[in-house]
């Protein structure tokens, strides 16, 4: 009987255990991706100032009006009437106006932030793969992690990846993997300005086999004194004349070097 008991005492310990465990692993969790919503939501606020205060001005009289009505309560006492009775939904009563419009505020905002560390955790996890799918990782099989990226135009963006004890010379030599796990085309990688960090700029554009003049010009307007080089990766080249002191035209035969000269 003292065996069964002990027995007995023990695996509800152990429950308790468990229960208090994946709480603390929950809230941990949803800290931790509402931290990173956050610096995505400030990174986002610096590039878009009159967006982001459009969104708060709306917002905050939205939720000043939500509260006022008393929405939330109704809300609260619905989700669980028969704990939510109407002597314990008085107790809310007795904060002001201010203190509900905060604590809605905090909870949509906390809300916003949870959703964005999702996201981008999604997003560092599919570069993650990618990376694996590359063979691109470190001694301990670690892969680099995306920190940020930056539409440079339509076809190119650059992404900053922490390296993660992966050398220049690892992410060069295997290029050709990472463009086909990727799907685009590598136009740069390089060393970032931070120590560890790599950057990768990726270009959408399908660089095509010939390109005629006025192709050229309809993509971009030829300047005074300035003649079309050709196309790149980057776009349309061109040059000034006045700032081009020497210029070596090579071609085979018949490919065009008097015309275009």
């Amino acid at each position: 009987m003292f065996n069964e008991s002990s027995k007995n005492k023990s695996t509800t310990q152990n429950e308790f255990d468990k229960t208090v465990l994946a709480f603390v692993e929950s809230i941990t969790e949803s800290v931790m991706l509402s931290g990173m919503g956050l610096c995505g939501l400030i990174k986002w606020m610096v590039k878009h100032p009159f967006t982001i205060s459009f969104i708060g001005l709306v917002s905050y009289y939205f939720t000043r009006w939500f509260a006022w009505k008393g929405y939330h309560l109704q809300a609260i006492q619905f989700s669980y009437p028969e704990f939510f009775t109407t002597e314990r939904m008085n107790w809310f009563y007795k904060f002001n106006l201010n203190t509900h419009h905060a604590i809605i505020s905090g909870s949509v905002l906390f809300c916003v932030c949870i959703t964005m560390g999702f996201r981008m955790r999604a997003i560092r996890k599919y570069f993650q793969n990618l990376f694996f799918k590359a063979g691109v990782k470190n001694g301990l099989g670690d892969t680099p992690k995306l920190v940020w990226k930056r539409k440079l135009d339509k076809y190119r963006t650059e992404y900053d990846f922490d390296a993660n004890g992966v050398g220049l010379s690892e992410f060069k030599t295997s290029t050709e993997r990472i463009v086909a796990q990727f799907k685009m085309n590598v136009e740069s990688i390089k060393y970032g300005k931070h120590q560890g960090r790599i950057l990768i700029t990726f270009n959408k554009r399908n660089f095509p086999d010939k390109i005629t003049y006025g192709e050229l010009s309809e993509e971009k307007i030829l300047s005074s004194d300035s003649f079309y080089v050709g196309h790149s990766m980057e776009g349309v080249i061109t040059q000034k004349i006045k700032e081009l002191p020497h210029m070596l035209i090579a071609g085979t035969t018949g490919s065009g070097k008097s015309i275009f000269f």
